[in-house]
């Protein structure tokens, strides 16, 4: 059983896939070995219709229950990526335009000892209604934009709050590394389609202008990042703080969210900076009429260390 609301494991899968797109065409061009080894998935409009239709029809407690127990409160928490993960396997064994023939599949060479050793993992091998076979890997990603706009502004300048790791860096990996691994036996005989699933969210400066980058879909997610000594000057609202497993899809309000005006959430951040028990907080401004998400904001508290995804 799950200690987590079915309804909301059935909310990130929706978000899952029906979000827009994170990433443009071009990110495959520009990261990837040319000519491009791999290509940017990309839902058809009939796709899409299909998927919005069998969302409509899933029983969201057998959702939970394939998807295993999960508790917000586990320390260490789960990642979102394992979570997209374990919520696109549910998909692929039980949605309705692909054929999931293997998942988390280990890739193995021999080390100079004559034992075998992993060399990494492919996401996803599946098979689509046409006959194609398609290996996907699944990419969720936050990232804090470091420049202000208006203009363009470089992969490089996506950074995670720990300022370590960068936006160009991940897609240097996946399009350069994982989306070139060749599946092993007994797949090696088959001509594959190699596809990065990339979905997230991008957070850029408040209060500066929005800045474009062309690696990124127009239509990506967006959000803005501040450090927690500003939150007081957010515009007075409704706001709640969203567990690391509801950063993927947009908030509605939940029994049992606490709702903070301004001054108590700056309170409620500045204690969680005394104690250093948080990093980052992820929180959202909620209509108070529709309970629904209108706007969030990525806090980046003191020194912090948090690995996004």
């Amino acid at each position: 059983m799950s200690f987590y609301p079915a309804a909301l494991h059935l909310e990130a899968l929706r978000w899952l896939l029906l979000s827009p797109p994170l990433l443009s065409d071009q990110a495959a061009i520009q990261f990837g070995v040319q000519p491009p080894w791999a290509m940017v998935h990309r839902w058809s409009s009939s796709d899409t219709v299909a998927n919005q239709a069998w969302l409509e029809t899933l029983d969201a407690d057998h959702l939970a229950y394939a998807i295993g127990p999960v508790h917000p409160a586990d320390r260490p928490p789960l990642r979102l990526g394992r979570y997209a993960e374990r919520l696109m396997l549910y998909y692929l064994e039980h949605g309705p335009l692909f054929e999931g023939l293997a998942a988390h599949l280990p890739l193995r060479i021999a080390s100079p000892s004559d034992s075998r050793t992993t060399a990494g993992e492919i996401d996803f091998l599946l098979r689509d209604r046409t006959g194609r076979h398609i290996h996907w890997e699944l990419a969720i990603k936050l990232f804090l934009c470091e420049d202000g706009g208006p203009g363009a502004v470089q992969p490089e300048r996506f950074l995670g709050p720990e300022r370590k790791d960068s936006l160009a860096l991940k897609l240097n990996k996946l399009f350069a590394h994982q989306l070139r691994h060749q599946p092993p036996e007994p797949w090696t005989s088959i001509a594959w389609q190699h596809s990065a699933y990339a979905v997230g969210w991008m957070f850029y400066p408040w209060g500066a202008t929005q800045a474009t980058c062309d690696t990124l879909h127009t239509d990506h997610e967006r959000g803005w990042w501040l450090n927690y000594e500003r939150v007081e000057q957010l515009p007075d609202s409704h706001f709640i703080v969203l567990p690391r497993l509801r950063w993927m899809q947009r908030a509605w309000l939940q029994n049992g969210d606490v709702m903070y005006d301004t001054q108590s959430l700056v309170d409620t951040l500045q204690q969680a900076h005394l104690d250093s028990s948080r990093d980052a907080f992820l929180v959202a401004t909620i209509d108070a009429a529709t309970g629904k998400e209108t706007a969030r904001y990525f806090i980046r508290m003191a020194n912090p260390t948090t690995q996004l995804a």
